[in-house]
């Protein structure tokens, strides 16, 4: 034994947690958020009338646009890749006992 253990239940309620901040696009959440920020910067750039404004916040909501998709693509690869850890951990513990157990199976006569 190693000395660690993985509880897959706390696992599952951190991940949900994290599925919370992030949210699902729209209204609360991370993404939620970062898109009506950029409806914002993009409102402000067809309302400023001034190309040199224009360029600047076009330049800002291209930048923010690509860190925002780079976190959620990593938060989301992150996630998906904790939950198959955890799965792959509990499949090889029900393989070990689904092996210990056969093993015992085939045992007859045993006296205490």
């Amino acid at each position: 034994m190693s000395g660690w253990d993985i509880d897959p239940v706390g696992v599952s309620t951190v991940l949900g947690k994290v599925g919370a901040v992030m949210g699902d696009g729209s209204g609360d959440g991370l993404t939620g958020s970062t898109n009506n920020g950029l409806t914002s910067l993009s409102d402000a750039m067809s309302a400023s009338g001034s190309g040199v404004v224009n360029t600047a916040v076009s330049e800002l909501f291209d930048q923010i646009s690509n860190l925002s998709q780079q976190m959620t693509s990593k938060t989301v690869r992150a996630t998906v890749g904790c939950s198959e850890a955890v799965q792959a951990y509990i499949d090889g513990d029900t393989e070990m006992a689904e092996r210990a157990q056969s093993r015992v199976g085939g045992t007859t006569g045993i006296e205490l």
